[in-house]
């Protein structure tokens, strides 16, 4: 997830060595053919309301703000975690680096609080003050399992090593509650890393320390095993120091990395940071890599930019980060594009006595809580819907649908999104809230979206 501090140092290295889903269906419990028209019949008919539970859709953060924690000398772990759930979070990667230069992170000493005594040998750790207790109840831990992997750049996998960190955490740190822990990470961007290696020949990690790592953590524990990969191809199509040959190498190498790496993963994804230098719609771009290149994860996962360049860099480099519209337009179309968790990084390195990193933690903040408000409606069967010019899906609740409809373009675009079998629909607010009840003719609905815009919808019967 590191990839902010890696693509300065990545793009240093290169430069040194060069010259889906079903569509909405007939046996899908909907009727298709447009017949039904509540217009006609002159009854009241107001939205149902939308599904409050069950949380299908988990949203995570990899860091926050250190003031959410307060001082490393004694940090609030229980009224941070508080904090977050509140604002709708329910997983949290303890990620506390304040800064990122040519890829080494600084990192704050909150951090170690998640390592055991004889892990680290420090005088702060989890049994002066352990924030796994002060999870349970509040909120998940997706645990970085690569610290239980030798940290050589191209060692083979360990078991034995692994089985013994493992358990230095299991018995000094989660105890009694190792019920927090809701994920494990088994590696971050490993196929970036060796593709880059080798393209600069280099050692690099070998990937077969993947799978092995994922067959380990199944046996060991019940949570999930995630792997989250960099966007290598993004990174060198704008690295001006790589010819069209060179591009073309590199992708295919890193994508044929990336399916030996996959295998026992159950939650896959790509941390794209696109702004403000890339298209927005990349993020969605690798969602769909993503559901594509590991089919038999069984969710996928995005990790979105909860930080500016400027933050991350020390302030040396002097790129903002995303506004709110951004954010939220990148959650809803990784939504679209298939993930089913959304995970904010580097939020760690904002300071929100700063104006401008306050409001890029704001964004992220309000654009959780309108995911979470949406209730339970994100939760139901995901279908792909007919659209023109634009991308659509749908969550169907019982007779119910939630859309949400993306335009993933630079520029204003007007289509339609097909919406047979249903005749009346609300504009959702971002408080999740109903506005501008009407009737759908013909099953199709008209929509005009600026540059890179969602739009969430409620579709809904009244007709006989």
């Amino acid at each position: 997830m590191r990839m902010a501090g890696i693509v300065a140092s990545v793009c240093a290295l290169l430069a040194a060595g060069c010259g889906g889903d079903p569509a909405l269906s007939s046996d899908g419990g909907i009727a298709l053919d447009g017949s039904s028209d509540g217009s006609s019949d002159g009854r009241e008919c107001s939205a149902p309301p939308l599904p409050l539970e069950p949380r299908g859709l988990r949203l995570g953060l990899a860091g926050a703000p250190l003031a959410t924690f307060g001082d490393a000398s004694a940090p609030d772990f229980e009224g941070a975690f508080d904090s977050l759930a509140a604002d709708g979070f329910d997983l949290f990667f303890p990620w506390f680096g304040v800064r990122e230069v040519d890829g080494v992170a600084e990192v704050s000493g909150h951090f170690d609080y998640f390592l055991p005594r004889s892990f680290s040998g420090a005088a702060r750790h989890c049994g002066v003050r352990n924030p796994y207790a002060a999870a349970e109840g509040r909120i998940g831990i997706l645990f970085p399992a690569f610290l239980f992997s030798d940290a050589a750049a191209d060692a083979a996998f360990d078991e034995a090593e692994f089985r013994r960190r493992y358990a230095l955490f299991h018995d000094e740190c989660w105890g009694d509650h190792e019920r927090v822990i809701r994920g494990h990470e088994s590696f971050d961007e490993i196929a970036t890393q060796r593709t880059v290696a080798d393209f600069l020949g280099m050692p690099g990690p070998l990937l077969a320390n993947a799978p092995a790592a994922a067959r380990l953590l199944h046996e060991l524990s019940s949570a999930p095993v995630y792997l989250i990969e960099g966007p290598l191809p993004l990174l060198i199509d704008s690295e001006p120091s790589l010819t069209e040959r060179q591009r073309q190498q590199l992708a295919e190498s890193f994508w044929m990395n990336v399916g030996s790496t996959v295998s026992g993963v159950d939650v896959y994804g790509f941390d794209v940071y696109p702004v403000p230098s890339e298209p927005m719609s990349a993020s969605g771009d690798f969602v769909r890599e993503a559901v594509t290149r590991a089919p038999e994860a069984s969710r996928h996962i995005a990790v979105l930019q909860g930080f500016s360049y400027d933050a991350q860099s020390g302030r040396t480099d002097p790129r903002r980060g995303p506004t709110v519209e951004e954010t939220r337009f990148m959650a809803y179309d990784a939504l679209v594009s298939g993930a089913s968790e959304l995970l904010w990084y580097g939020a760690s390195a904002l300071d929100v006595s700063r104006p401008g990193d306050a409001a890029v933690w704001e964004g992220v903040r309000a654009v959780a809580q309108e995911l979470r408000k949406l209730g339970g409606a994100l939760s139901g069967t995901r279908v792909v819907l007919e659209s023109t010019r634009l991308d659509a899906v749908g969550f169907r609740s019982g007779e119910q649908l939630l859309v949400v409809v993306v335009n993933r373009g630079a520029e204003p675009a007007t289509g339609t999104v097909s919406l047979p079998g249903f005749d009346r629909l609300a504009d959702v607010d971002e408080e999740g809230r109903f506005a501008s009840e009407r009737v759908v003719s013909g099953g199709q609905l008209p929509v005009a979206l600026g540059p890179y815009e969602a739009k969430v919808l409620w579709a809904y019967r009244c007709g006989g």
